[in-house]
């Protein structure tokens, strides 16, 4: 496992869309779809917007825009999360 979310996040989400086609007619894979959904965000997504918020308040503007790039791609919504951290 690497240290780099935003990879990790990539990847884990490529497989994750990979194996959606055989989760489709059964209810036990489709939860545990939706359980390794919910572990992916909360292992890779959080820590990716954390990483973005903090490029962007540093003014590390290539590293920000290629996590943003990452983060439209597969998590849209964590986003949100940005937006509200930058107005504490």
């Amino acid at each position: 496992m690497s240290r780099d979310y935003s990879l990790m996040l990539d990847a884990s989400m490529r497989v994750l869309r990979d194996q959606r086609i055989y989760t489709r007619n059964r209810q036990e894979y489709n939860d545990s779809y939706k359980a390794g959904l919910s572990d992916i965000i909360r292992y890779y997504v959080n820590p990716t917007v954390d990483a973005l918020y903090t490029d962007l308040r540093s003014l590390r503007f290539r590293q920000a825009v290629q996590l943003l790039v990452k983060l439209l791609r597969w998590y849209p919504t964590g986003l949100l999360r940005v937006f509200r951290n930058s107005d504490s």
